[in-house]
C-alpha cells in the first residue's frame, strides 16, 4: 500500500473504502442468490440462515486475525510508518486468502458443474 505518513492519501483512502464498500454489497448479494437458489421453499430460510452465519463467523476470525498480523509486523517499532507497514501486510494477507478463496470457489463450483454435466 503505498499511501505513505504524508496525511494526503486520505482521499484515495476514501476512494478505495467506497469503491471496497459497493464491491462488498454486490457479493453479498450474489453469495445469498447462489446459496439459496434452487433450493425448494421449505429450505430457503435455513439455507439463509447457513451463508449468514458464515459471514458472521468470517468476520469474527478476520479482524482478530488481521489485527495479529499488522501487531506482528509492527514488533516493537511504534509510529506511523511501523503502522502502515503493519497494514500493508495485512492487507497483502487479507488479498491472498480472497485469491485462495475464488480459487477454492471456482474448483469447486467447476466440480459440480462436471457432475451435473455427466450425471
Amino acid at each position: 500500500v503505498a499511501l505513505g505518513t504524508s496525511g494526503t492519501w486520505i482521499w484515495l483512502l476514501l476512494a478505495a473504502t467506497f469503491v471496497g464498500g459497493v464491491g462488498n454489497m454486490l457479493m453479498i448479494v450474489g453469495f445469498m442468490v447462489t446459496a439459496t437458489s434452487g433450493l425448494p421453499d421449505e429450505e430457503q430460510g435455513r439455507a439463509t440462515g447457513l451463508a449468514t452465519m458464515t459471514q458472521q463467523v468470517a468476520i469474527a476470525l478476520g479482524i482478530p486475525v488481521m489485527s495479529a498480523v499488522v501487531t506482528a509486523r509492527m514488533g516493537a517499532a511504534h509510529g506511523p510508518d511501523a503502522v502502515l507497514s503493519g497494514v500493508s501486510t495485512a492487507i497483502l494477507a487479507n488479498s491472498a486468502l480472497v485469491l485462495a478463496g475464488a480459487v477454492l470457489a471456482g474448483y469447486f463450483l467447476a466440480g459440480g458443474a462436471r457432475s451435473r454435466k455427466n450425471g
